[in-house]
């Protein structure tokens, strides 16, 4: 039988993403949710922390995924807009979609993708 997982934001290790702001230290990673750690099947999440000035495109994935602004302001620009983002903004980002965020002020934000990652 499946088993409810509790993971906690400051147990978790940052994820060593090979990317200049996470090398510089403007940007932290958590994967909370995984299929290798909690064997989730069909979704995964992390969190996300970003350092004002940043900005940095949001490729086009296999996958959808939502993400929720906890804290912090910025832009978002899909190429045919651009969107505030601030403190209870949704982003649905669909399947092959892709965009390019700001982040004005230091950020912080939750995001859930399906199928899950590897």
């Amino acid at each position: 039988m499946p088993k409810v997982a509790v993971v906690h934001l400051d147990a978790l290790a940052p994820t060593q993403l090979d990317t200049p702001f996470h090398r510089d230290g403007l940007a932290v990673h958590k994967r909370a949710i995984s299929r290798q750690e909690h064997g989730a099947e069909r979704l995964d999440a992390g969190y996300n922390a970003y350092k004002a000035g940043i900005s940095f495109a949001v490729p086009a994935a296999p996958v959808e995924g939502v993400c929720y602004i906890l804290s912090g302001e910025g832009i978002l620009d899909d190429g045919e807009q651009q969107t505030a983002l601030r403190p209870g903004s949704f982003i649905f980002q669909p399947a092959g979609s892709a965009a390019h965020i700001t982040i004005s002020t230091d950020m912080e934000s939750v995001c859930v993708f399906s199928p899950p990652r590897n």
